[in-house]
Parts: structure tokens; sequence; C-alpha cells
């Protein structure tokens, strides 16, 4: 077998796996609609904590009224990001972006009535890394098969794009912002008291910042904008910020884990 058939053997399983799709172009998931739904499901998973928010449901009409809501939501998220693509909605600059991203997560949240614990943070995290994940699968689209250009478009206004904040993300964050930080000077919603007596924050604890997944409406500009910002211009970031945070989320992940020995 020779390496390129090696390779993309191994590629397709990763991506079978995650996904459930593959390169191969006999292959029916392989459409452009397919794939948008499965980058859609996995980044419902991701803006779920895989489970987490289904355990917020107190009783089966809510977990039947969230289900309803969620299939009311995907079609506006799938909807929103052609629009995009087709270049229905022209995304020029950062601030076509930002207009988009906004509007979307409030339609998504709208699908939520007040009665279910989904919120703007939920949402964010939900179309960001919807796409990422679009974004990932034509880079490697852009490798192997050049053809499958369905989502190339992404490219053009990868700079614009949102980096998905979660706790790994705003963990870095702390980091990158220093200890001398004060909490109204971050972009990060710190909890009151959360500062040591010399006026430093210390090391990040999760109990110093407020959950991403609690975020709502009145932290989009406050703080998930403000977070966009201080990423966007950040001096010590040479590439896209969707391009940093892949190895920044690695960086933590690995802290976390015990794997980063250094």
């Amino acid at each position: 077998m020779d390496n390129n058939t090696q390779f993309r053997n191994a590629l397709n399983f990763l991506l079978f796996s995650y996904f459930g799709i593959t390169l191969d172009y006999e292959d029916k998931n392989i459409d452009k609609d397919n794939i948008l739904s499965c980058a859609v499901k996995k980044a419902y998973e991701d803006a779920t904590q895989r489970g987490a928010y289904n355990t917020q449901l107190d009783n089966d009409e809510q977990k039947a009224a969230s289900q309803k809501a969620k299939q009311k939501a995907t079609a506006c998220l799938k909807d929103g990001i052609n629009k995009i693509l087709e270049k229905e909605v022209p995304i020029e600059e950062q601030k076509d972006f930002d207009l988009w991203h906004e509007e979307l997560c409030d339609k998504i949240k709208e699908k939520f009535d007040d009665s279910l614990p989904f919120t703007y943070g939920n949402a964010q995290k939900w179309v960001n890394m919807t796409l990422k994940y679009l974004y990932l699968i034509d880079c490697i689209c852009s490798e192997v098969c050049p053809d499958i250009d369905c989502f190339h478009s992404l490219q053009n206004i990868s700079a614009y794009l949102h980096v998905p904040v979660d706790s790994y993300i705003i963990e870095k964050v702390w980091e990158m912002e220093g200890n001398k930080t004060g909490r109204n000077d971050s972009c990060l919603p710190i909890k009151s008291g959360k500062t040591c007596k010399n006026g430093s924050r210390g090391k990040y604890a999760s109990d110093k910042v407020e959950a991403w997944s609690t975020w709502d409406n009145d932290k989009y500009e406050k703080n998930y904008i403000k977070l966009q910002n201080y990423l966007r211009n950040n001096k010590k970031i040479d590439n896209n910020p969707i391009d940093w945070e892949g190895p920044a989320w690695i960086e933590i992940a690995k802290k976390r884990s015990g794997k980063d020995k250094r």
C-alpha cells in the first residue's frame, strides 16, 4: 500500500469516527448539506457540554420542549451559515461578521424559551464550533481533494471568525492577561471577591470566572465581544485567532491532564 493510500485511509477513519463522513467521492455523505449537518450535530454536543445541559431539564415536558427547540435552532443555524457561504450576507470586514454572529445567536436563543436553560454562551459555542469544524474540514480537503470546495469561502473570512469560548480558552486568556489585571480591566467576567489581598488574581481556578455556559445576553457585549477583541488585538498572536485557538486549547488540555511535563 502506497503512502498516499495509507494517509487517506487514516484520515478517513478519523473523519468518520468524529463526524461520520469520509473523503471518498462514492460516499453519499460527502455532499455539502450532510457535511454541514454532521458539523452542526457535533458542535451541539460541544455547546451543551456533551449532555450536561440535559441534566438541567427538570421533567419530560422540558425535555420535549428542548428537543423541539433544538430542531428549529438547527435549521436556523444551517440557514445562517449557508447565507455567508453563498454570500447572501456579504462579509467584507469584521463588523459584518460580528453583526451576522450576534443576530444568529439571537435567533438561536429565541428558539429556546425562557423556561429552558439554553444561554448565549451555549449559542456562541454552537455557532463557533460549527464554523471551526467546517473550516478544518476545508483545510483537510484543500490538501487531499481540493475539488471538494463547498466550504472554501470560509478561508476568505477566516480572520473574522470568532474563537469558541469555553473553560480552556478562558483559562488561557486568564494567563495571557497576567496576574495584575484587575477585575474591571479583564475581558473575563471575574466573580466578585476572587482576587488576592494584594490585588493580584493568583492562578486560574474555575470558581473565579463565571462559567461560559451561564453567559447570557448581558455578557455578550460586556465580555464575549471584549474577549474576541482582546484576542484580535493581542500582539502575541501572530495568526488569525481561529488558527491560534487550536494550539492554545491543546496546551491547556495537556496542562490539565498532566501531560505537559515542561
